[in-house]
């Protein structure tokens, strides 16, 4: 099964949605299409948002790894094996069992 997603690619769209990006943000190296274990931009609601403090505001941009990293990993590259779990083995894997 492939997984992946595609990153907003206009700053006009994403101020629609009201993310305001730095000025000097860029797609990442892989372009648009964002694969298991690469870094690229997550839109996603500031913790700080549910204090009630109006001048957080409702989303912000952060650079993440697109896949599940488990807090033991070294090495991000683990990231492109962990992003599809098998109903026989995620009892068993330590990527999965105590997630």
């Amino acid at each position: 099964m492939c997984s992946h997603y595609q990153a907003e690619k206009t700053r006009k769209r994403l101020e629609k949605m009201g993310v305001f990006l730095p000025p000097d943000w860029e797609l990442p190296p892989g372009g648009v299409h964002i694969y298991p274990g690469l870094k690229a931009p997550f839109i996603r609601k500031p913790r700080e948002r549910s204090s009630g403090d109006e001048a957080v505001p409702a989303v912000e941009v952060v650079e993440g790894v697109f896949g599940l990293l488990p807090f033991w990993a070294k090495d991000e590259k683990l990231a492109r094996s962990t992003y599809n779990a098998r109903t026989e083995t995620v009892a068993a894997k330590p990527s999965f069992r105590d997630a």
